[in-house]
């Protein structure tokens, strides 16, 4: 089968290296022949049209402008099918244009991935053939590093992009990092946070001395990513509830989980159904219950491991490339 995919952007955009990228590797494991394309412009026009005659299916991977219409029309003329991939709510500010523009690629779609409950059951009001695709972890790129028994501090860590994330960085953790900051044994990194961000600042005039911040130069580069993710003893993912986390899949969690990290959470979005609480990490709903869990894994070394091992497992047998890749050809089998 030839497959090709219209991504976001390339692999330094997270939503299409983990669902993009990274399931064209896998459907290629399967012999079959896979692009990934990102920009479209007029001077691909012949280019385009040879990969619209060439390819079996299409999946537009969270792009929905004036040209994905375009191309999704020639794909119907064409009596082929076309799909489409989304991980979070189309749109941060819920534009107008972007919503009306994804539900017309999505009503005229053969199906719709959708990567948490919540973003299914809103586009099955739209579009019924809506399967719920789950991102996953490529877990050859996820090695294991193993930690000192000599180690003193407790590395609390986060990772994200913090430009979009701040204000949830800002209202939840701030508090918490106040009531840790004098402990000399707890240590916070967030990686994705400019050291000048309003964030940093806040959390060096509470924490000065225990707050590191790491800003890839190379989010494709995964390999340095996992070695900055594996400083990291407990994670976090806190979100704010609002109109467009509440969609948001879930993915930093299942990071932490392919490093065997327990979690605390917020208790928003997929985060409820990937995080088993008490199971592999707890879920949260404010402050107070956010440094109560905390203090039990800093203070319980053999719970985290045990939390830690539980994610892991999770990982192994459900949210992995290898699977999601088969599981999204099973659908494109069945509409041909």
């Amino acid at each position: 089968m030839k497959i090709t995919i219209f991504a976001l952007g390339n692999a330094t955009k997270a939503s299409s290296r983990v669902r993009a990228y990274w399931i064209a590797e896998e459907w290629i494991k399967l012999n079959h022949r896979v692009s990934v394309l990102w920009k479209i412009s007029p001077l691909q026009f012949w280019k385009l049209l040879r990969e619209l005659w060439n390819s079996d299916v299409f999946v537009f991977q969270k792009t929905y402008g004036r040209s994905h219409l375009i191309l999704a029309k020639i794909i119907r003329a064409l009596n082929k099918p076309y799909f489409v991939d989304i991980d979070d709510f189309p749109s941060r500010n819920h534009n107008e244009i972007t919503l009306s523009n994804f539900q017309t690629l999505c009503i005229q779609s053969n199906g719709v991935f959708a990567g948490s409950e919540t973003l299914k059951n809103w586009i099955s009001s739209f579009q019924s053939k809506v399967y719920l695709i789950p991102s996953g972890i490529k877990e050859s790129l996820y090695i294991l590093e193993v930690k000192s028994d000599n180690k003193q501090k407790t590395c609390l860590g986060w990772i994200g992009n913090g430009a979009h994330y701040q204000a949830d960085l800002i209202e939840i953790l701030l508090p918490i990092a106040a009531h840790f900051s004098g402990n000399p044994n707890i240590e916070f990194r967030f990686i994705g946070v400019d050291e000048t961000s309003l964030f940093a600042e806040k959390m060096r005039d509470i924490s000065p001395l225990n707050s590191v911040f790491i800003q890839p130069a190379d989010w494709s580069d995964t390999t340095s990513i996992v070695k900055e993710i594996n400083k990291i003893d407990i994670g976090l993912y806190p979100l704010i509830e609002n109109d467009f986390n509440k969609y948001k899949c879930g993915f930093k969690a299942l990071e932490y989980f392919a490093l065997k990290l327990p979690v605390v959470s917020s208790n928003v979005a997929m985060n409820r159904e990937i995080i088993d609480n008490g199971i592999n990490g707890y879920i949260v709903n404010n402050t107070h219950e956010w440094i109560e869990k905390l203090t039990l894994l800093i203070d319980q070394k053999n719970t985290r491991m045990q939390f830690g091992l539980e994610g892991f497992n999770m990982i192994s047998e459900t949210y992995n490339t290898s699977k999601i890749a088969k599981d999204l050809m099973i659908i494109f089998n069945g509409n041909q």
